[in-house]
């Protein structure tokens, strides 16, 4: 079983909590996100739930931290263009975080 999410901003506490859930249960979860997308307005002093970078290392933490191997299950990755070669953060003002 397995789950794929692409999204630009991944916060949400029912979304995270879902992620670790289904991690726990030994479901694999892809998590495709922007590198940047919105770290302003996303991120800390903000009451949201942080920026995308914070929320991964979030996530492998409380996996990590349930010493089940769960942490396995996530697969997190920077949205790439196919004609990019690494992901581009959002500041650069480029295509960061769609679908062509």
């Amino acid at each position: 079983k397995s789950i794929f999410i692409q999204t630009p901003t991944l916060n949400a506490t029912p979304a995270i909590d879902g992620i670790i859930s289904a991690c726990r249960r030994g479901i694999i979860v892809t998590v495709w996100i922007g590198l940047g997308f919105n770290d302003l307005v996303e991120g800390f002093g903000t009451f949201q739930g942080g920026t995308n970078e914070h929320v991964i290392k979030k996530l492998y933490k409380k996996l990590r931290d349930g010493n089940d191997g769960a942490e396995k299950y996530l697969e997190a990755y920077w949205y790439t263009g196919k004609d990019q070669t690494r992901p581009l953060h959002f500041s650069q003002k480029s295509r960061n975080c769609h679908i062509n």
